[in-house]
């Protein structure tokens, strides 16, 4: 089974900071850089063609091309045919609100991590990573990818526990914690100023002012009224971030290391 790094871009700029972190994640996890492009007939896929034989030029990177003449609206089944494991998207410095919420519309259905990188970030590592955790189940599910970033990208992870007044969001720490422990993955615990609903926003700002290079946050399971009206929590989170972010859709059938 070969995965793929997979970057996304229908744009004609070079995707320079995308092709950054998906070196980083390639010579990590061992794993093959893509592009993944939609073309909307056989001429444009021919100049598409180019473009990413150029990308790989401009790049200092080899990668395979994945061009589909289907729309962005098969982005998750043209994931799983290429099998990816990981999915990056560039946002442009005019990338709008709208923009953000297109993307994360189509990456809904996928069960693979998508990361947000912004063209004007200065550099890209994974040095260090900050992983917010909320009393949510499935928020626990970020322990499993901080923990692979840690061992396959030598990232220290810090993890950022919400300020609740209920027991759920410790929990949820003492048993990422307790993973880490089994995998010999160190990590430092800090408190949050704000309770789960805040605490993804926080550990985002605490990012962009140099307190970590990654941070990973889950999706909202699913869009309310206020969300549909303004907008969910992780569209305002990327928007925000000077950091590249790590997305994980919530799994309904699987909440993993529950009591």
């Amino acid at each position: 089974m070969r995965d793929y790094i997979t970057i996304y871009s229908d744009s004609n700029h070079l995707p320079q900071k995308a092709i950054q972190l998906a070196k980083i994640l390639s010579e990590g996890f061992q794993k093959e850089i893509c592009f993944l492009s939609f073309a909307a007939n056989t001429t444009e896929e021919l100049q598409i063609k180019e473009r990413h034989q150029l990308w790989m030029q401009e790049g200092d990177c080899t990668a395979q091309s994945f061009i589909r003449t289907a729309g962005i609206s098969t982005l998750h089944e043209s994931l799983t045919k290429i099998e990816a494991a990981f999915l990056i998207i560039e946002l442009s410095s005019k990338a709008s609100s709208k923009d953000i919420q297109h993307h994360l519309n189509n990456c809904k259905p996928l069960r693979i991590p998508y990361f947000f990188v912004k063209a004007e970030i200065t550099s890209v590592t994974f040095y260090r990573v900050l992983v917010p955790v909320g009393f949510l189940t499935e928020e626990k599910e970020k322990g499993i990818f901080a923990s692979k970033l840690a061992r396959f990208c030598n990232s220290s992870i810090t993890l950022l526990k919400a300020k609740d007044y209920g027991s759920k969001a410790k929990r949820s720490v003492n048993q990422i914690q307790s993973l880490f422990e089994k995998l010999g993955v160190p990590c430092e615990i800090k408190q949050a100023h704000k309770d789960s609903f805040k605490v993804q926003l926080e550990a985002s700002l605490r990012a962009s002012n140099g307190d970590a290079d990654v941070i990973i946050i889950t999706s909202s399971r699913e869009y309310g009224l206020d969300d549909m009206f303004f907008g969910p929590p992780e569209r305002k989170i990327i928007k925000a971030s000077a950091v590249p972010v790590m997305v994980l859709n919530p799994r309904p059938d699987l909440y993993v290391l529950c009591d």
